[in-house]
């Protein structure tokens, strides 16, 4: 997650992680389910608590913006929305190419709700070459997965040809679509996908 990002009390009380939030501690060992929720139980859970928790953005310069579960939710809906209009089935992964952690969280819980793979990579700094190379040896790993991206960032990002581009912008703007449904993701469930220039390395429920 971008750094300047704080998890807590959107009332402005002590912060407290998401799986509290959501199960009270009801985690199963192991990385299990949530009230037979798998992972994505958790936000629906802290969803269903109330608009009284959630998050708190905090940029570079110190501005801080709320963000309920229960508004994460209902936003990660929209993006999974979005995202199934791209052709999209459960298992597929997903490139992130994002700076800014309001954008980050809720395309991350989108994948989460839709049984999706998210790949998160780190904003295009400096050399285009690289940048070229480095999505391309992404491609080549992942078989040229659609990428998730801001408009501005758009700019900075080498030539895709062939790839699927999409704008967090326009998925903000998706009206809701399927529903989800707990125990989507089972305990074997790749959450999360890092590639470096030397490996591919995924996370499992």
């Amino acid at each position: 997650m971008p750094a300047g990002t704080m998890a807590g009390d959107a009332d402005g009380g002590s912060a407290e992680p998401l799986w509290r939030a959501a199960a009270g501690g009801g985690v199963a060992e192991g990385g299990g389910t949530v009230a037979g929720g798998g992972l994505a139980g958790l936000l629906r859970r802290a969803a269903g608590g109330g608009r009284e928790r959630g998050l708190l953005y905090v940029d570079e310069g110190g501005a801080v913006t709320v963000q309920s579960y229960a508004g994460l939710h209902e936003l990660a809906c929209r993006m999974l929305a979005g995202l199934d209009g791209l052709g999209l089935r459960p298992g597929a992964e997903v490139v992130l190419v994002l700076e800014r952690a309001p954008d980050v969280v809720p395309v991350f819980w989108a994948c989460v709700l839709g049984g999706l793979t998210p790949c998160p990579m780190a904003p295009p700094q400096g050399d285009p070459g690289r940048w070229a190379a480095r999505l391309g040896h992404v491609g080549r790993l992942l078989g040229d997965p659609p990428i998730v991206t801001g408009r501005k960032l758009l700019t900075a990002l080498p030539s895709l040809p062939g790839r699927t581009v999409a704008l967090v912008e326009d998925l903000r703007d998706t009206s809701p679509g399927r529903s989800t449904t707990p125990g989507s993701l089972t305990p074997h469930t790749t959450v999360r996908t890092a590639c470096t220039s030397r490996c591919r390395t995924t996370w499992r429920c």
